[in-house]
């Protein structure tokens, strides 16, 4: 892959996983998941930004890694329409 597919498909992630974050329902108290996702959140879009495109991309991997373990541990839940995005 090159570095310009890279960017558009880091793009295309951080989008999605915006758009999750934005449904995403808190169904147990655990203030430091949400906070250390929100930080990777606001990291990825940083890195993408000032043309940090592998920073990026990792950055916005973790974020889905937090949702799904999230998700899986019953900390947060999210509409049907993005559970085909995670491992449930």
């Amino acid at each position: 892959m090159t570095l310009k597919g890279l960017k558009h498909l880091t793009e295309k992630e951080i989008e999605r996983m915006r758009k999750v974050r934005e449904n995403l329902r808190i169904e147990k108290e655990d203030k430091g998941l949400l906070k250390v996702l929100d930080s990777y959140l606001q990291d990825a879009e940083h890195f993408l930004k000032t043309g940090k495109i592998i920073e990026a991309f990792e950055a916005i991997v973790i974020v889905w890694a937090y949702i799904d373990a999230g998700l899986k541990f019953g900390v947060f839940s999210i509409p049907e329409k993005f559970k085909d995005l995670f491992t449930l």
